[in-house]
This record gives structure tokens, C-alpha cells and sequence, in this order.
């Protein structure tokens, strides 16, 4: 936020962190999920799901799976992405799914 700030850090030698936030898993599913839909390439589906094992239930399975079924959503080569009817109402399907 203080571009001249972070310049002087960081001639200076020292951090240019101004505050850390950890997250909770999560917390960091849900960004992982909501960040990764707003790409093209989408999120892998298989990497999501051992990395979140405990939050990637049959119920949310089942919501993706409807999902893809009205075409918000689509699987492909192993990821799973936004289609152009899904982009238009991403933040309502992330609000849905998580």
C-alpha cells in the first residue's frame, strides 16, 4: 500500500512484510477453490482433493457434479474450470460449493 515504504525496506535490508495472516485449512481450501476457479487453467481436481481430503465430502462432490450437469462448471484433462455461463455467477457457485 506505501510503494516508497516497501523501496526502502528493501534497499535498507529488511523486510518488506507489513503483516502476516495465517489461515486455517480451511480457510486456505476456500482460497485455494476461489482463486483457482478465477483462472483458465482452472484448479486440479485430484490435487484439491488430497490436499483437502477432510473438506471434499460426497456432498460437495454432489454440488460440482451439478454444477458441471447445468453447465456452470466443466472438467478438463483433470481440471475443473468455469465456463462462460459460469464466470458470470462464479462468486454465487464458490458461495455455493464451500
Amino acid at each position: 500500500a506505501r510503494l516508497n515504504e516497501y523501496i526502502l525496506r528493501l534497499e535498507d535490508n529488511r523486510s518488506a512484510e507489513e503483516e502476516c495472516e495465517y489461515l486455517t485449512e480451511f480457510e486456505q481450501m476456500k482460497e485455494a477453490v476461489l482463486l483457482g476457479l478465477r483462472m483458465n487453467c482452472g484448479i486440479k481436481i485430484e490435487d484439491i482433493r488430497q490436499r483437502f481430503h477432510g473438506y471434499f465430502d460426497e456432498e460437495r462432490q454432489k454440488k460440482i457434479s451439478d454444477f458441471i450437469k447445468d453447465g456452470f462448471l466443466m472438467e478438463e484433462k483433470g481440471f475443473l474450470k468455469t465456463t462462460a455461463k459460469g464466470r458470470l455467477v462464479l462468486d454465487e457457485l464458490c458461495a455455493r460449493l464451500i
